[in-house]
């Protein structure tokens, strides 16, 4: 039987990891080094961890959205994700922070190159993770850009993971 030498998986995982876009700041976040202090960051890591443990190529899952104020740990948990899913799982994924894709799409526009050319393989990678997502000035472009990455991967059955400091709540309206 011919089987391809451990070492060589390895290989392959540790290059994709590194072409992922995972910033070299989060490098080595892990679930165990997540330190949870209260119930919701509690509820976020196992919900996190399950997500990647679980997840499977042939029957992926839609993805989550980690919503929160800023410093409780959002970022952590996708990039402990990521690093799961690249070196454990030997999934195809990609990091991006989402002011950061505007900046590279605008550069881009001014290359001559379009605005699908530069979310293409972002809309056909397995797994992509969108962190600061809201961040920004909120424009019609960014908006649009946003919208029509989302779709595109939502209509490739691609998976894609959230990370925002906006409250996934419901607006309550008083009224008078």
């Amino acid at each position: 039987v011919l089987a391809q030498c451990p070492c060589k998986i390895l290989q392959a995982r540790v290059q994709r990891y590194s072409n992922a876009g995972v910033p070299a700041v989060l490098g080595g976040k892990g679930f165990d080094g997540y330190g949870a202090s209260n119930e919701a960051q509690d509820r976020a890591l196992k919900a996190a961890t399950a997500y990647a443990v679980k997840y499977s190529r042939e029957n992926p899952q839609k993805g989550f959205v980690l919503s929160g104020p800023v410093g409780t740990g959002k970022t952590h948990l996708l990039a402990a994700t990521m690093t799961h899913l690249l070196l454990e799982s030997g999934v195809e994924a990609r990091y991006v922070e989402i002011s950061l894709l505007y900046a590279t799409i605008r550069r881009g526009f001014q290359e001559g190159k379009s605005g699908g050319e530069i979310i293409g393989p972002l809309s056909e990678v397995e797994v992509l993770a969108i962190d600061e997502l809201g961040k920004g000035r909120g424009s019609q472009f960014e908006l649009e850009t946003l919208e029509e990455l989302i779709a595109r991967r939502y209509n490739s059955g691609k998976t894609t993971l959230f990370a925002t400091n906006y409250s996934l709540a419901p607006e309550r309206r008083s009224v008078r």
